[in-house]
């Protein structure tokens, strides 16, 4: 479940990577077409593989309920972060990364 959660932020980190203004804050500097792109289909990769492990592990409708709700608390800690700190949520991301493979082995 903890790896369905970082997923689920790694997809949505991504896609805000995808637009210009959330790009230029935290890496100073234009993305092109392709990075955009880029950033927007792995994004979905990562959401729907997410999707799929709430599924797998709790069901299909506690697993859409979780995923939901997930989506939003995501939203909004990236939108608060991007508000105070843009330049640390590269940091932030490691250490919820390292966080995840913690707590997965643990």
């Amino acid at each position: 479940m903890f790896l369905a959660s970082f997923l689920t932020y790694l997809g949505m980190l991504l896609f805000s990577f995808s637009l210009e203004k959330h790009y230029k804050q935290v890496i100073k500097k234009a993305a092109n077409k392709n990075t955009k792109l880029f950033m927007k289909i792995l994004g979905s990769i990562f959401l729907i593989i997410s999707f799929v492990v709430f599924i797998k592990t709790i069901g299909i409708s506690l697993g859409i309920t979780y995923f939901i709700g997930l989506l939003s608390i995501v939203a909004i800690f990236i939108a608060f972060i991007y508000t105070y700190k843009p330049h640390l949520i590269i940091k932030i991301s490691v250490l919820l990364f390292v966080l995840t493979l913690i707590l997965n082995f643990l």
